[in-house]
Order: C-alpha cells, then sequence, then structure tokens
C-alpha cells in the first residue's frame, strides 16, 4: 500500500509539471526577465503572471481579502480585478477582459497584455521563445533625420514630435564610431543613410535599433576622429561634429522654355540659404553664408533672365539673378533637391502693375520679415494636447501673401523668408540695414498661458524717430494697428512698446512686429486655419503698410 501510495504522489506531481510545463511561458520587461516563485501560465490564449511579478514592472499592488480583489496602481490609473470576475475597473471604468484574474497554488494571477496595455506599456509575443515582450510606452517619435555643413562643423538635426529626453551614446573602435542611441522612441523615416562630403567624416547612419525596448539608434562614423558634442539648438536635439573645410558652388546651369527659366547651382554640401527679391533692376537673390565660388556666371535669353552673377562679400555668397521683366510680373520659386539649389523664374504678366501711381522708383523699400522659421517653430497651436499649427507656417503664410500683395501693387520689397528656411534675427535686421530699407515689418503670433486672451497689437520698440527718418515705429504701428485689427475681427489690444524686440531695435528704419492672433485662444487660433482669414489679415496688414508709406512719403 505505502509503494501504490508513493506511485500516485509522484504520477499526481508529474501530471502537475508536465501541465505547467506546456503552458509556462517566459515574461521579459525591456529585454530583462522577469522572475517569480510560481511561473506564468496560459489560459485560453492569453497569459497570467503572479501579481508579484507584476510589481517588478513598477506597479503598486494591493490585496483586499475579504472582498477578493486585487488594485494595481500606477501613476494616476488604478486597475481593480476580482478573482474569477471577467469584469474589471480601470479608472472607475467598467471593462470586460478576455480571462479573470485567478488564485492558483495559493498565487495570485493577473491577465498581463490587460493590465500591461491599459497602463500604457507595449506588449509583444515572441511565438518562437515563447515569451511575452513588454517594454515602455514610445515616448518620442523621430520624423526626420538632416545634417547642415557650416564652415566649421557638420550639425545632425533630430526632429520629433516631442523632447528627446533620453539618450545613450558610447563610442566603438575599428572603425571609429559615435553612438547615440534614444531611448523609447520609433524612426518615422524612410531613408537611413546620410552619406557626407568630408574628409573626417565617412557618413551618418540611423535605423530602428531595437523593438525591445523601443530604441532609435545614430551612428557617425569618422574617417578620423574629431570632437562631437550633443546639444539642445534651437529646439532641435542637435549632434555638432567638428569638422573644418568651406562648402563650394560647383556649378551653374540655366534651362530655357516659353515664358519660364530655370537656374540650377550645385554645391558640394547641404546649406541654407534665404532668398528675396528686388527691383530697379528685377532681380531674385540667393544668400548662402559661408560658400566658396567655383562656377562661372552665365548668360540667359532676356526673355525671362538675363543673366545670374555669384559674388561673395563679408563670408556671404550671393546668387543674384537678373529677371527681364518686372518683379511683380515674375513669379520666382526657389527649391533644394539632388544637391542642388533650383530657382525657377515665370514670367505671368508683361504690363505694368497696378497702382503706378505709386510704385517705389528706389527711393522707398519695405521689409517684411515672416517671424521665425526652420529649425525655429515659435508658438504652438494646439487642440485637444495635439499640435495642429506651427507658428513658423502660419506667420510665412500671412508674411509672404503681404509679400506678394505688396509686390502686385509696385511696391519695392524684400522678404527675409519665403520658405521654412532658419533665419536669424542677427540677418534680418542685416538683410533690412544692407538694402537700405525704409520701413521693416516683421508678421508674428502670439501665445498666452491663459486661454482666454486673444486679439491682435502692434509692438514697436521707441517713440522717437530713428536717425534719418521723420517716422517713428510708434507712429507705423499706429498707421497699421486699426487695419490690422478690423482684418482679424478680434480683440483690439492697441500699441505695445517693446524695446527688447530686436528687430525692432536693431534695424535703422521704422520697424514694427505685427501680433496678428493668440495661437493660445481657441477662437483666434481657429481663424488662423482658415485660409480665407489668413489672406484677409495678409491684405490688412497690407493696406495697413500702403497707407503708412503714403503718410511717410508725404
Amino acid at each position: 500500500m505505502r509503494k501504490i501510495a508513493v506511485f500516485l504522489i509522484f504520477v499526481i506531481c508529474f501530471l502537475t509539471i508536465t501541465a505547467f510545463g506546456e503552458t509556462t511561458v517566459k515574461v521579459t520587461y525591456n529585454g530583462n526577465t522577469l522572475t517569480c516563485d510560481v511561473p506564468p501560465y496560459i489560459e485560453n490564449s492569453r497569459t497570467l503572471i503572479p501579481v508579484r511579478m507584476a510589481e517588478q514592472l513598477g506597479y503598486l499592488v494591493e490585496w483586499d481579502e475579504k472582498n477578493r480583489t486585487v488594485n494595481l496602481e500606477k501613476g494616476d490609473k488604478t486597475i481593480l480585478l476580482k478573482i474569477d470576475s471577467s469584469i474589471a475597473e480601470v479608472s472607475g471604468k467598467k471593462v470586460t477582459m478576455d480571462v479573470p484574474a485567478a488564485i492558483t497554488q495559493s498565487r495570485t494571477f493577473v491577465p498581463v497584455r490587460f493590465v500591461s496595455e491599459n497602463f500604457g506599456y507595449n506588449v509583444d509575443w515572441d511565438s518562437g521563445t515563447r515569451t511575452v515582450l513588454i517594454t515602455d510606452p514610445v515616448s518620442v517619435s523621430i520624423t526626420n533625420v538632416t545634417t547642415e555643413k557650416t564652415q566649421d562643423e557638420l550639425l545632425i538635426k533630430l526632429f520629433a514630435d516631442k523632447t528627446i529626453e533620453n539618450v545613450e551614446t558610447m563610442v566603438l573602435e575599428n572603425p571609429k564610431r559615435y553612438v547615440y542611441d534614444i531611448k523609447n522612441a520609433v524612426l518615422s523615416v524612410d531613408k537611413d543613410e546620410i552619406t557626407v562630403n568630408s574628409d573626417i567624416i565617412k557618413s551618418v547612419r540611423y535605423s530602428q535599433f531595437s523593438l525591445s525596448p523601443y530604441d532609435v539608434r545614430i551612428v557617425v562614423e569618422l574617417k578620423q576622429d574629431t570632437t562631437l558634442t550633443a546639444k539642445y539648438i534651437n529646439g532641435l536635439y542637435t549632434i555638432s561634429v567638428l569638422d573644418g573645410g568651406v562648402p563650394t558652388v560647383t556649378s551653374l546651369k540655366l534651362t530655357e522654355g516659353e515664358n519660364t527659366a530655370s537656374v540650377y547651382m550645385t554645391t558640394d554640401m547641404t546649406l541654407n540659404y534665404s532668398s528675396y527679391k528686388l527691383s530697379n533692376p528685377s532681380r531674385y537673390v540667393v544668400e548662402l553664408p559661408d560658400a566658396d565660388i567655383a562656377a562661372p556666371d552665365l548668360k540667359g535669353s532676356g526673355e525671362v533672365i538675363e543673366k545670374a552673377e555669384l559674388t561673395r562679400k563679408d563670408g556671404v555668397t550671393k546668387l543674384t539673378i537678373y529677371l527681364a521683366g518686372a518683379v511683380s510680373a515674375t513669379k520666382c520659386y526657389i527649391t533644394s533637391r539632388d544637391g542642388n539649389i533650383v530657382v525657377t523664374a515665370n514670367l505671368t504678366d508683361t504690363k505694368e502693375p497696378e497702382n503706378s501711381e505709386i510704385k517705389a522708383d528706389g527711393d522707398f523699400l519695405i521689409v517684411i520679415d515672416p517671424g521665425h522659421g526652420g529649425d525655429e517653430p515659435g508658438s504652438l497651436g494646439k487642440i485637444n494636447g495635439e499640435i495642429v499649427l506651427y507658428e513658423k507656417d502660419i506667420n510665412l503664410k500671412i508674411g509672404k501673401r503681404v509679400y506678394e500683395i505688396l509686390l502686385e501693387r509696385g511696391y519695392n520689397v524684400i522678404a527675409t523668408r519665403t520658405d521654412d528656411s532658419t533665419v536669424s534675427l542677427m540677418k534680418r535686421v542685416e538683410i533690412a540695414n544692407e538694402s537700405n530699407a525704409d520701413l521693416f515689418v516683421s508678421v508674428h503670433n502670439n501665445s498666452f498661458t491663459d486661454s482666454s486672451a486673444k486679439g491682435t497689437l502692434t509692438m514697436y520698440a521707441y517713440d522717437t524717430p530713428k536717425s534719418g527718418h521723420s517716422f517713428s515705429g510708434k507712429d507705423v504701428a499706429g498707421i497699421i494697428q486699426p487695419y490690422l485689427a478690423a482684418s482679424t475681427g478680434s480683440t483690439d489690444r492697441k500699441l505695445m512698446e517693446n524695446s527688447k524686440i530686436y528687430v525692432n531695435a536693431k534695424t535703422n528704419m521704422p520697424a514694427v512686429l505685427c501680433e496678428c492672433l493668440f495661437m493660445s485662444n481657441p477662437e483666434d487660433l481657429g481663424k488662423l486655419m482658415d485660409e480665407a482669414y489668413a489672406e484677409k489679415i495678409a491684405k490688412g496688414i497690407a493696406d495697413g503698410i500702403c497707407e503708412a508709406v503714403k503718410q511717410m512719403k508725404s
């Protein structure tokens, strides 16, 4: 009898071990295996883990013996599970589960996917190794990776939907590589490598290095060692690689068609550029900082483009394209592709511009300055916490239309930017001062912590005229503000003096800054997102400028 009893106990233990062995799984968190004195198991295709294993994921766990419930808490979220009940409460809301919590082997088990996903973790299943893969929630998405060559360094800029906070770095040898691992991040970029024309840097590579955990890896491979630093520059996580050498404009090419012509400018490195139009004579100017010239000038047929010249002065290279027609009758577009900067000019009208009686004849020049741009997004327009509009974009839309309206009316106008490029405050002032402009108008949009704040205002730096001018910034602001306020249909916040605004304070001519509307106010934001309103605002500013010019010239 004793032998039979021992045999029965052995059979029962063997069957129990076999049963659990067939359903036992492994659980990892960010690549680390979680352990407990009893293993997880599978029931109805769902994995249950001991509640003490759940504690290793950072949950606070409380057991209520009387009500047979287990309460899990993390941050401001709670999950209440009742043993053998498929109804759970997630932060007070009832939710149905596929499998209930259970007590097995005198231990409380909870469904791992249900609990983890409701706390925001990512959960995957590896059938080959029978492993539940739990990883921290993705905190950031990398939307673009770009490089920018300056005279002394290569800047690797990471564009993301949120602030990049957790980065681990290391250095690998043979070949020399600097590695930056961005934790809890996903890569939303198709291209995975940037070849750099450099004697020091071989390439910049990036990839979704890991899915458990989610890591994006940036690799800077070097030909020879140099200095690397990583920090935020103008709101972007930027890896700066010390790399000597001067970028060069290597060639100019002209193609012509009926009423259209394009100038192709090739450079040996990717460069930032700014562009603007000038009248008397009609010309389109592209500026490239810190670039050498190794290309000859060229001549056109004179139907759309007469000639294109490259000049270099004070560290700035300029491509000046002389247009055959009036500035207001020629549309110019600039793009960057395949190592080329391409300027296309289309002749749209050969007639004299309207309002020729007020056409500038070289004695009056207006600078329109769309605020922010490129790496500097400015204020953010949000709906339910999601970004729906960047200030830099709406500033460009309104500012560019002001620029175009004034050109169409025959005014002599420069725009500090006509695309999404980064233009420093110093550069904006330099454009205005070097061109000897007569009026400077910067276009911005406002923001405030209190979302009830709304309306429009015009800012100025000084209430007395600058040297050589009879009108002050305050005088011009007083003329433009009524037109701007009427165009927005929002609260008229009048004028504001602020001598700390760099572009207003450092320009040599009367200067104002128009704060069109508040991006932090829902009503104002809605207007900025409306194409018709944006056009109306641009026309209001243009009308105000026209009136200001009229008074300044009288």
